[in-house]
């Protein structure tokens, strides 16, 4: 089981995903162009869309 990401962690990873989001970028492309700057996980990358997909992004 994946541990749940700190609620700063979140911050930084989610700033990242709506500001690609608002430019237009994919959420998958999103969370691979994460995945090098931020050094996202996998895990951490597939729980951002899962939230993104709940809410209707």
């Amino acid at each position: 089981m994946a541990k749940p990401m700190t609620a700063k962690r979140f911050e930084q990873i989610n700033g990242a995903m709506n500001m690609l989001h608002d430019e237009g970028v994919p959420p998958k492309i999103a969370a691979a162009m994460m995945h090098e700057a931020l050094h996202v996980t996998p895990e951490e990358a597939d729980q951002m869309i899962e939230l993104l997909a709940a809410k209707g992004e």
